[in-house]
């Protein structure tokens, strides 16, 4: 019973999966230092892949959120006439008349939710940028020493808001989804 502690707790040993990954993309007799400067590479290089997914990624957001907000509000208005005898009918009219007025209020949450998403990004972007700027012992602004930091930054604060960005049709429709399902358990409990 006292040796039951080092009994040993699995059949097989821990996989490294690291050494399988190694084992698999170098060739026999890879030194430790040379895996290492092979995967800071790699890391390197998917960091810098993100970074232009990010950036590809704001510059559509930039033209294709507007667009998309007009086009979806034309498409609802259009609707109405349509959908209008619909709403006259008993049973199924109060559910739609909530869905058509539930799409309204889906549409009217990007625009405040697009000024809160530029005011963090505009915040993000002034404080970053002033400790990018900042150069010990010289006068405060923007040098040649300090403005590659500053694009970088600037650069990187760009791309993750326009990431934000294409996000908000995506966070309006799951407020605009909590909103009902609160109304509907309100419903429930007035109902009893």
């Amino acid at each position: 019973a006292a040796s039951v502690p080092f009994f040993p707790r699995a059949f097989l040993p821990a996989f490294n999966e690291g050494s399988l990954v190694l084992s698999l993309m170098f060739n026999p007799g890879t030194s430790l230092a040379q895996a290492n400067r092979m995967g800071a590479l790699a890391e390197t290089q998917a960091e810098i892949q993100t970074r232009n997914t990010q950036t590809l990624l704001g510059g559509v957001a930039e033209k294709a959120i507007v667009i998309l907000k007009i086009v979806v509000d034309l498409l609802f208005i259009g609707m109405f006439p349509i959908l209008f005898p619909a709403f006259l009918l008993p049973s199924l009219g109060p559910r739609m008349i909530q869905g058509y007025l539930t799409g309204f209020l889906y549409l009217q949450l990007w625009g405040p939710m697009y000024v809160i998403v530029h005011k963090i990004s505009m915040g993000a972007a002034a404080a970053k940028t002033a400790a990018a700027a900042y150069l010990p012992d010289t006068a405060a602004g923007i040098k040649i020493a300090n403005l590659e930091a500053i694009g970088s930054v600037n650069a990187d604060i760009a791309a993750v808001a326009g990431v934000m960005t294409m996000m908000i049709p995506v966070m309006a429709g799951l407020l605009t989804k909590g909103a009902m399902a609160v109304g509907s358990q309100g419903e429930a409990l007035l109902s009893q």
